[in-house]
């Protein structure tokens, strides 16, 4: 694969991601395609986001492991305060 390798503990940037009527918040994940050489993109869906810029996890988020929670970078706007800090995710480290 041409290019440097990438960095395992690079984090990934949050977005909102619109459909419909629906505000979701995703995140586009690097996978190696070995078949084609090529690097494609996975796009996660990690919750949902209201018009006052409120996250509401999903449970994929909430049964990620706390070490991957910690690669999303999150804008500083956003109400974080639904996320559960007592269960598996921590506390998030990484907000721009």
């Amino acid at each position: 694969m041409p290019g440097r390798p990438q960095d395992p503990n690079t984090g990934y940037r949050v977005y909102i991601r619109f459909d419909k009527k629906y505000k979701y918040v995703a995140v586009q994940i690097p996978i190696n395609d070995n078949n084609n050489k090529r690097l494609k993109y996975k796009i996660i869906q990690l919750g949902k986001i209201d018009d006052n810029l409120i996250f509401t996890p999903n449970v994929y988020f909430r049964l990620i492991s706390p070490e991957e929670k910690r690669k999303f970078v999150f804008p500083k706007k956003w109400d974080l305060s639904k996320i559960d800090m007592n269960t598996k995710n921590e506390n998030i480290n990484k907000i721009i």
